[in-house]
């Protein structure tokens, strides 16, 4: 009787111990985040916005995108968090809200990404990650934004080693716990050799820099930095070579140019190429400098429909915001649906009904809208009198419609 009783009490004190041991192990593990993040399977129509260009924040159209990037987040070398420069993003923030689109911030940047190369090691080191993205966290929490773009690049990539696979992954908790996003930008048509496949999809979707192929600081190589056939290639890329589904990879292109000109290398906006003549709005190459033009993002628009799962924009303060805008030209292009076979055009407004098209009218569909002309030679679409092959001279503008009299 007594070792029965002895038996039974060494096994209630095992059972106690156990259990009083279990419960204190289980409250000091971490607490496991549950996923709610929604995937976003809409179209997506992304721009970047520098901090440099918040003020043209009234002039962007931002009806015609559904997610904003806003660039860059960094962190500094006291250890902190902020965006570039300190500035306030609260006004952006709150005009773009308007539109219903998703708000994100972008971190890093390609420049930053190598200025800032020893302190984002330093940040996202073992020591150091957790609180990092801590306060990437509550930064993005104080703006009410829709998740972080990892916008890391270059050599840094390849310094942060399998420390960038191990942040992806924690940022990637931390985000869909909250129910946000987490994307990247990457390059065209290779990525670093040590960004894993369970990296890749672990992004809601990858915006594709398909663009900068030469520039500035490859003079001797000049020539079109952003054609078509590269975007043909990174879809390539990404959904045969590394076997993504296209719905998660955004065609990206250019509203900036690139100059070779050896007394003026440097880099202008699509705003400040086409100034001087609206004819350079539909070209991809003034003189020596190289960009993409109406034509070109509209079909680029066009290859996303049908092999991509959206757009992307660097950056929407670059455009002319005009009738001439690329913005405009993409959103139309987009707007027309796949126009199968038949390649997209570009048709121009004839108000005036001369038979002629205004040039600073465009408008990109499959087929012939009503009263819309296929040419762009009318200089003055408001006076059916005033157009190339006109008999009368008015306000001194001959019949070749350039101006002035011959």
């Amino acid at each position: 009787m007594l070792k029965s009783l002895f038996k039974y009490f060494h096994l209630f004190c095992i059972v106690s111990f156990i259990q009083f041991f279990g419960c204190e192990s289980k409250e000091n593990e971490p607490e496991k985040l549950i996923d709610i993040y929604e995937m976003d399977t809409s179209f997506k129509r992304v721009g970047y916005l520098p901090r440099y260009r918040f003020w043209l924040a009234d002039k962007i159209e931002f009806d015609k995108i559904n997610y904003l990037m806003l660039a860059f987040g960094n962190f500094n070398s006291d250890g902190s968090f902020s965006f570039n420069g300190s500035a306030n993003i609260h006004t952006v923030v709150n005009k773009a809200k308007q539109f219903d689109l998703k708000i994100m911030l972008s971190i890093g940047g390609g420049g930053f990404s190598s200025q800032k190369e020893d302190i984002w090691v330093k940040a996202l080191s073992d020591n150091n990650r957790s609180n990092s993205i801590e306060l990437m966290m509550n930064y993005v929490a104080q703006y009410e934004l829709d998740g972080i773009d990892v916008d890391l690049e270059g050599n840094l990539i390849t310094k942060l080693g399998n420390t960038y696979n191990t942040f992806v992954k924690e940022l990637r908790e931390q985000l869909h716990a909250k129910g946000m996003a987490i994307t990247a930008a990457l390059p065209s048509t290779y990525i670093r050799q040590n960004i894993t496949m369970e990296t890749l999809n672990a992004f809601d979707f990858i915006n594709v820099m398909i663009y900068d192929a030469t520039g500035p600081w490859n003079p001797s190589k000049p020539g079109h930095h952003s054609p078509y056939n590269l975007a043909e290639r990174a879809m390539d890329y990404y959904t045969k070579t590394k076997g993504l589904p296209k719905e998660k990879i955004i065609l990206g292109m250019p509203f900036y140019g690139h100059n070779f000109d050896p007394d003026n290398i440097g880099s202008l906006t699509f705003s400040e190429i086409i100034k001087d003549d609206p004819e350079y709005a539909y070209l991809n190459q003034k003189d020596d400098v190289y960009y993409n033009g109406i034509h070109m993002v509209a079909h680029k628009s066009q290859l996303a429909l049908k092999r991509a799962g959206g757009i992307m924009i660097w950056e929407l303060g670059q455009d002319d915001f005009s009738g001439l805008s690329l913005l405009k030209a993409v959103d139309e292009s987009l707007a027309a649906g796949n126009c199968g076979s038949d390649s997209i055009v570009t048709f121009y407004l004839d108000s005036d009904q001369d038979g002629f098209g205004d040039i600073y009218n465009p408008k990109q569909s499959c087929q012939q809208p009503s009263g819309f002309e296929t040419n762009r030679l009318d200089c003055n679409d408001a006076n059916s009198a005033i157009h190339p092959g006109a008999t009368e001279i008015i306000d001194n503008v001959d019949n070749d419609c350039d101006g002035q009299i011959d």
